[in-house]
């Protein structure tokens, strides 16, 4: 399937989450599919937007001093082979309600924006690689 946008979060962000080992399976599923967006999407100046797989609305803002998704830091970028993988350093976390923030505090100082490879250079990781490496992390 494919294109799809992908916000990986850092191993960092994953362990601050504290997240426990009885989570149940739906949870955990609702968080992931959070940091999932149909289509690819490629960052633009401007306050734009998505809605996450999971069906919950994320906002990626992008400006000349900072990318984030909601108030996560948006780092490296890596092209895949069905879309694009974004790296954050927060794990973006499903609104409860309308008027909770949909995302846990940035881990570390913020990332330094990365240029995107340029087209034909070879991705160090494929989508279901990211994907499997979030997964092993939880």
């Amino acid at each position: 399937p494919g294109p799809l946008t992908l916000f990986a979060p850092t191993n960092d962000a994953f362990e601050s989450l504290n997240l426990p080992p009885d989570t149940p399976a739906d949870v955990v599923t609702n968080v992931l599919l959070y940091h999932v967006v149909s289509g690819q999407i490629d960052l633009a100046v401007g306050s734009i937007p998505y809605t996450a797989l999971n069906g919950d609305e994320l906002v990626v803002t992008v400006s000349e001093l900072e990318r984030t998704v909601n108030t996560a830091n948006i780092g490296d970028t890596y092209p895949a082979s069905n879309g694009v993988v974004y790296i954050i350093d927060a794990v973006l976390i499903p609104p409860t309600e309308p008027s909770t923030p949909p995302v846990s505090q940035p881990t570390s100082a913020p990332l330094s924006p990365a240029p995107t490879p340029e087209a034909g250079t070879p991705s160090p990781v494929t989508a279901g690689d990211t994907i499997e490496a979030i997964i092993q992390t939880i």
